[in-house]
This record gives structure tokens, sequence and C-alpha cells, in this order.
């Protein structure tokens, strides 16, 4: 029996967009599972039905053997493992690791932003500011380090092509920019480079034209 995925998330982009790009990337059937967020309630189905009560998650079948995967960054970088994304080299796997977490730096003081003083105008307006002159500028300025520490320099984070690394960098800018908070590709040459070169293939650019637009 062949292999079979199904992603289930949100009806929006968000923490599953990365592993939708890897898919799209590499042409790879998969079951698109959504639900609203009014299906996403104590007694939901699919909350039941996810490892840990959250998504996303993945359901992966493989010669009848069915096993759920948890966490959206897990999820990601088993994809990315299977569909051959994760660069060739443990060296290569080591700087894809290194991108996540910083990736997940970035994310983590901007979620603060969105939680913390959310009646408070004057400090939220203080906290964009350093968000946009501390923050953003320093993770995205390390992101520009691996790019450039890329023996093959290639624009891209490991080899000469687009591995998980520069999906997840892709979408951060893209999701960045549409939410209005920060413009990482006119800021970066690097950055601006990495996201051209992963938005002018025609499998990523055929995907993102005719996906679902939503909020987030």
């Amino acid at each position: 029996m062949a292999e079979t995925y199904k992603l289930c998330y949100f009806d929006s982009r968000g923490f599953a967009e990365v592993t939708r790009l890897q898919f799209a990337l590499k042409e790879q059937k998969f079951e698109d599972c959504r639900w609203t967020r009014e299906e996403w309630g104590p007694d939901s189905k699919y909350k039941k039905e996810a490892p840990f009560g959250q998504g996303p998650y993945l359901i992966y079948t493989n010669n009848g053997e069915t096993v759920k995967i948890g966490q959206s960054h897990a999820i990601a970088c088993f994809v990315g493992r299977q569909l051959g994304l994760y660069g060739k080299t443990n060296l290569d796997a080591a700087v894809i690791d290194q991108v996540i977490g910083l990736y997940k730096d970035l994310i983590a003081v901007w979620m603060k932003l969105r939680s913390q003083a959310p009646d408070d105008k004057d400090k939220q307006e203080e906290m964009k500011k350093k968000l946009k002159e501390e923050d953003f500028p320093k993770i995205f300025g390390d992101f520009v380090k691996l790019i450039n520490a890329n023996p093959a320099k290639s624009g891209y984070f490991v080899q000469n092509e687009i591995s998980v690394a520069d999906i997840y960098i892709y979408d951060l800018v893209y999701q960045l920019k549409v939410q209005d908070t920060f413009d990482a590709a006119s800021k970066f040459p690097e950055i601006k480079t990495l996201y051209d070169n992963v938005d002018s293939n025609p499998k990523i650019a055929a995907y993102v034209k005719t996906r679902k637009q939503t909020e987030m």
C-alpha cells in the first residue's frame, strides 16, 4: 500500500502552511483536512483525534500502519525528511535546525506582542517599536549569516536548492508582510533573494496562486 498523508488544521495558513508548501513543491498528494473555529470546541471530533488535543496534526499511513504526529515543527521536519527537503548531509540538517530554532525565537517575541497588554495602546506601540527596530532585525540578521555561510553561495540556506528551511522563511516573510508587521525582504537583500527564489518556483507559484485566501 502506498503511503498517505492527512494534514489536519484550522481553515487558515497558520502553523500548517510550511507543510502544505512542502507537499506542493514535491507534488505529494495529501488530504487537506480543515475545520472552522466553531468546530474546534471541547467536544470537537478533531480535538479528540489530535495526539495532544492541538492542531495541526498529521495522520501518516504506510504499509497498513498509521501514526499520528502532533506539533507543527515535528510535522514539518518529518515531511521535509520524507520528501528530501532536509539537505544532503548532517551538517545541512544542522543548518536547517538552526533556522527553525531562530524561527521559533522570532515567533515567541511576536506572540508576546499579541498576548501582552492588549488593552494598553501605549504599551503595545512601545513593544511594536522594539520588535521592528530590535528583535526582528536581530533575528533576520542571523538568518542572513546562515545564508551567507552556505558554501554554495546559492542564496539558499543549504546546497543550491530549496529546503524546508527556505520554506520556513518564505512563509514567515509573507505572513509578517501581509499582516503589516515587518517587511524583511525590503530590509535584507539576502532575504529578498531567498524569498524570490522560492516564490518563483513554478510549483510553489501555482500553489500560492490557487490556495484559499484566509486572514492568517
